[in-house]
């Protein structure tokens, strides 16, 4: 039982102390996330107002609550896949074409 306790210990040290550069990784995608999100949201609320949808109408077309299209496009929240797929799907657009669009403005490579 000892051995048991020493390897998990040694696993857990050495994952959080030992690797520098997947630490460094980690913080990297999630700051570029954060910032994919952003620009997402900016994008479909741009999306919106082109199309003189009311957030109500969006929530409509996606079958979402209009709590979480605002939420979204104050950067409340963060929606999941499904989420984003069934607003861009709401206002005609394709979610592949919103996220190369909210790459090129994060500057993302």
């Amino acid at each position: 039982m000892r051995s048991i306790r020493r390897v998990g210990l040694g696993v857990a040290k050495g994952t959080v102390s030992g690797n520098h550069a997947a630490t460094v990784s980690k913080h990297r995608a999630i700051v570029l996330s954060e910032k994919l999100c952003a620009h997402l949201a900016q994008i479909a609320r741009e999306c919106r107002e082109e199309q003189g949808l009311s957030q109500s109408k969006e929530a409509e077309a996606g079958s979402l609550s209009c709590q979480m299209i605002g939420y979204f496009e104050k950067q409340m929240r963060t929606p999941s896949i499904d989420v984003y797929f069934r607003m861009a799907h709401g206002m005609g657009r394709k979610l592949s074409d919103m996220v190369a669009e909210a790459e090129k403005r994060a500057d993302i490579k």
